[in-house]
């Protein structure tokens, strides 16, 4: 496996954030993506396989409050999303999921696209005599993962019997 990464490396993505955009805000030949949430980044993958992140995250230097990241027209898989809240002081909390296609985007020259993300966190869980198991996900049953100030956060579970005593209690780590 390794000889196949040496021989072939992966490309990173293109990062399309508030400083690419001021150079492409005046070309009709791009279309352009707006996201509701507030800090977040996102993964689209075009048609011929080529990753692009788009950035709506904070980053020194780049001071932008303008919401659209342009995008060369064609159509899009959404493969993988970042949400991130900074509201909790001295903390912040991030989600990221990913899934071979969480979604279609379709980008057309000279128009916005808004695309809003479900943040939602799905935890289901399933019990046998001696096992529990959870599957933590996000949207269209994306693998998700939970951060709190880079790191991520194992889960907390409790196992109560019928008169709500404490059977199993512990911690999972995931993903």
């Amino acid at each position: 496996m390794v000889s196949f990464f040496e021989e072939k490396p992966l490309p990173l993505p293109r990062v399309v954030d508030g400083a690419t955009l001021t150079a492409a805000t005046d070309r009709p030949e791009v279309g352009w993506v707006t996201l509701e949430q507030g800090e977040a980044a996102l993964l689209v993958k075009d048609g011929q396989g080529h990753a692009w992140r788009l950035s709506w995250e904070q980053r020194e230097g780049v001071a932008s409050s303008e919401r659209r990241r342009a995008l060369p027209p064609g159509d899009y898989e959404v493969v993988g999303y970042r949400i991130i809240d900074r509201s909790r002081e001295a903390e912040t909390w991030h989600v990221c999921a990913s899934r071979p296609r969480l979604d279609a985007l379709r980008v057309r020259a000279g128009e916005e696209h808004a695309l809003s993300l479900d943040a939602t966190i799905r935890v289901a869980k399933r019990l046998s005599d001696d096992q529990i198991q959870m599957a933590i996900t996000g949207a269209n049953a994306a693998g998700l993962s939970i951060y709190r100030d880079g790191r991520r956060i194992p889960i907390r579970y409790e196992l109560r019997g019928r008169d709500g005593e404490v059977l199993r209690a512990g911690r999972m780590n995931y993903g």
